[in-house]
């Protein structure tokens, strides 16, 4: 099944980044050093492979690819919404009717407040940046992207990425979980509308008819997604096996001589 699919795909990981490393000590080992600069080097070489390299490729990624906080998106749009409270309530909703028209003919809004021209400024509010969002959403998956071809030169990057990715916590897990949470915000608006615009009762019985969030993002996603990144896994496979081999033709050489 998936679960032992996805298990072998943890084990080859596992076997290549013990094998690149394997063979990397095998290498280090065969020069005409002590065993103690040949554990020097190895620490040296762990460190630049593990930290620094990382943290310099990281450092390149912020410069090159430069991201806006999220926290300047949401001040942003609370601001569109805090204006809202001052702007004329006619020019809100003619606003909002711009952007959804199924809704411009409805019962105009009654004297006082009333929960249609609350939801109608909500809305603006997030429809005001979603320019400035679709912008920060790019450049966090070119950052993403960075990191994978990153991983085809550093092992250590290469086996965060993949394991990431098969336990759903990277970037592209959080940006579709918030794909899903999107869609659940449209299908609550899609449903609630009616009864704001409309003027329909609100019964009991509707309750029972409210959206339930359910998570579109289902094990074949992920499958599909390792298969995508079988490249980087490949990557890794055959550096790890170069590695080894190079280590091990290395040391048989040194004893046939």
């Amino acid at each position: 099944g998936l679960s032992a699919t996805i298990g072998i795909i943890i084990l080859i990981i596992i076997l290549a980044y013990i094998c690149f490393w394997a063979g990397l000590a095998l290498i280090v080992s065969t020069r005409n050093t002590s065993s103690i600069n040949n554990a020097i080097t190895l620490i040296g070489l762990w460190i630049i492979l593990t930290f620094a390299l990382p943290a310099i490729g990281n450092m390149i990624q912020t410069q090159f690819i430069p991201i806006n906080q999220g926290v300047e998106l949401m001040l942003a749009q609370g601001q569109v919404v805090h204006a809202a409270w001052d702007t004329p309530r006619e020019e809100t909703m003619q606003n909002f009717f711009k952007t959804n028209p199924k809704w411009e003919y409805t019962a105009p809004l009654p004297t006082g407040f009333h929960w249609k021209w609350y939801y109608a400024f909500q809305q603006l509010g997030d429809e005001s940046i979603s320019t400035q969002i679709t912008s920060y959403r790019e450049k966090l998956l070119k950052r993403q992207y960075f990191s994978q071809y990153l991983g085809w030169f550093l092992p250590s990057v290469s086996v965060q990425t993949l394991l990431h990715r098969i336990a759903k916590t990277d970037l592209l897990a959080q940006l579709n979980y918030q794909d899903e949470i999107a869609i659940f915000h449209k299908q609550l608006r899609n449903y609630y509308y009616p009864y704001l615009f409309n003027g329909i009762e609100f019964k009991a019985s509707d309750f029972a008819k409210i959206p339930r969030f359910q998570s579109l993002n289902a094990d074949n996603s992920l499958l599909n997604t390792l298969i995508s990144l079988k490249s980087l896994l490949l990557a890794m496979i055959i550096t790890a096996g170069l590695t080894f081999f190079l280590g091990i033709r290395t040391t048989y050489k040194i004893e046939i001589a």
